[in-house]
C-alpha cells in the first residue's frame, strides 16, 4: 500500500452493502450499459475469454441483449476495435483494442521466473525457450497464422523438431511472455484453430507508452470498478511483481483514498470511493454466467460475497473453474448451470440457503432471459 505519512487521512468506513452495490452498478448488473461495447470492455478492466461463450454472455447480460456474440466477434475479426490476448494472470481476456499499448507496457513488467521444475515439466530447455521468442516474432504478422501452422513453422527454423508439440499446448506456456510484450496476440479463429498475429501489424503500430505510467492507469481503472483491494489482492489480480504493484500505489497515494470496510482495508480511486458513499442496495437479482468479471475480479474477497467460507468451494472450483452464480444485491447466494438437451434450455438453480420468494421469482424471470439468449424454452429446476 502507499506509505503512510502524518498527512495521510484515516481510513474512511464503509459496509460492504455499499462496497458491493457500487460494484453491481460498475458492473453495469442493474441498468444496462448504453454507450457501447468497448467502453463496457474498458470499464471491466477487459473481460476474462478463456472461454469465449462465458465472455459474451457476460457483455450481452450487462447490454440489456443489445450486443450479442456476433457484435462481439465483428469487433474481434472485423472492426478490430477489441483484441483477444493473454492479460493479467497469463489469462485470455478480451482488451479494447486501442488501450493495448497501455496493457503490454504494465503487463510488460511481469518476470516470468523458469525454475529447473518449470522446464522439467514442460519438457523444453532454455534454449528452446530462446528460440521460441526469437523466431515467433518473425512468422507473425498481419495475416492470422494457425496454431498449427506457427508450431511447424518455428521447429523448422530453430531446427528442433520437439517444440512442434511443446507450442501445440493447450496452456501456452511458451507463448505468454510474447504476449504480455505485444508481440503476439490471438486472431480471428480459423474453423476449429485458434490463430495468432502480430498486433502491430493488425492493429496498427504504436509507441511504447512508459510502463510504469502504464501499471498506474492499470491498476487506477481497476480500482476504480473493483476497489477497494489491498496490495495483495492487486498482486493476486494482476500478477504483476509485488514491488512494481507497490511503486504504482506509492506513485497513485495522492489520487487514492482507502477504505475500512468492516474491517478489511484496501485501496480505491477518490471518485469510485464517492461512489461507495453513495450507492444504495437496490436487492437485484441476477444469474451471472460462468468466469464472470464480477466474480473473476475479487476471488480474494471471496468470503465477503457468500454467506459462509463452505460456500467457496461451490464458486471457485479446481483446476481454475468459477461456477455460474446467483447474485442478489451484490453478494452471491447461489450457483446455477444449464444445459440444452431436447432443444430445451435446462437451468437448476442451487441456492446456498433459503430464499425470499420474491427472490426466487426474481431469479425465475432471469432464467427467461437466458431461455431467450439461447433461442430456447426453459425447464427451470431447483437443486
Amino acid at each position: 500500500m502507499p506509505p503512510r505519512t502524518k498527512a495521510t487521512a484515516p481510513p474512511v468506513p464503509a459496509t460492504w452493502d455499499r462496497v458491493l452495490a457500487h460494484r453491481v452498478r460498475a458492473h453495469h448488473l442493474d441498468t444496462p450499459a448504453t454507450d457501447g461495447l468497448v467502453p463496457l470492455i474498458r470499464r471491466l478492466s477487459g473481460v476474462h475469454a478463456q472461454l469465449a461463450s462465458s465472455a459474451e454472455a457476460a457483455v450481452w447480460l450487462r447490454t440489456g441483449g443489445a450486443v450479442g456474440p456476433a457484435d462481439v466477434r465483428r469487433a474481434l475479426a472485423v472492426d478490430r476495435t477489441l483484441v483477444k490476448t493473454w492479460a493479467v494472470r497469463g489469462t485470455l481476456h478480451l482488451l479494447p483494442a486501442a488501450d493495448l499499448p497501455r496493457w503490454t507496457a504494465a503487463l510488460g513488467t511481469r518476470r516470468f521466473p523458469r525454475p529447473k521444475s518449470w522446464y522439467d515439466y514442460h519438457q523444453v530447455t532454455p534454449e528452446d525457450m530462446a528460440a521460441i521468442e526469437a523466431i515467433v516474432p518473425e512468422v507473425l504478422t498481419g495475416e492470422p497464422v494457425t496454431r498449427e501452422a506457427l508450431a511447424a513453422a518455428v521447429a523448422a527454423r530453430a531446427g528442433r523438431p520437439a517444440l512442434e508439440a511443446q507450442l501445440l499446448s493447450g496452456w501456452g506456456a511458451a507463448l505468454k511472455p510474447l504476449a504480455a510484450r505485444g508481440q503476439l496476440a490471438f486472431g480471428p479463429p480459423d474453423g476449429r484453430s485458434v490463430t495468432f498475429v502480430d498486433p502491430r501489424a493488425w492493429l496498427g503500430d504504436w509507441e511504447t507508452p512508459d510502463p510504469a505510467q502504464a501499471v498506474q492507469d492499470v491498476l487506477r481503472a481497476y480500482l476504480d470498478t473493483y476497489g477497494p483491494a489491498d496490495t495483495d489482492e492487486l498482486v493476486r489480480w494482476s500478477a504483476l511483481d509485488r514491488p512494481v504493484v507497490r511503486a504504482a500505489l506509492a506513485a497513485l497515494a495522492g489520487e487514492l483514498v482507502e477504505l475500512d470496510v468492516e474491517g478489511h482495508r484496501g485501496w480505491m480511486t477518490a471518485a469510485g470511493a464517492a461512489a461507495v458513499r453513495a450507492a444504495e442496495p437496490d436487492g437485484a437479482v441476477r444469474l451471472l454466467p460462468g468466469f464472470d468479471p464480477y466474480v473473476v475480479g475479487v476471488l480474494r474477497q471471496l468470503e465477503h460475497l457468500v454467506p459462509a467460507a463452505a460456500h467457496k468451494a461451490a464458486v471457485s472450483r479446481a483446476s481454475g473453474w468459477i461456477s455460474p452464480v446467483l447474485l442478489h444485491g451484490g453478494r452471491i447466494v447461489g450457483t446455477w448451470a444449464q444445459e440444452l438437451a431436447g432443444g430445451r434450455l435446462r437451468i437448476a438453480i442451487t441456492p446456498f440457503g433459503r430464499l425470499a420468494p420474491a427472490t426466487r421469482s426474481a431469479a425465475a424471470a432471469d432464467a427467461e432471459r437466458w431461455a431467450g439468449y439461447a433461442g430456447s424454452p426453459l425447464d427451470l429446476t431447483w437443486t
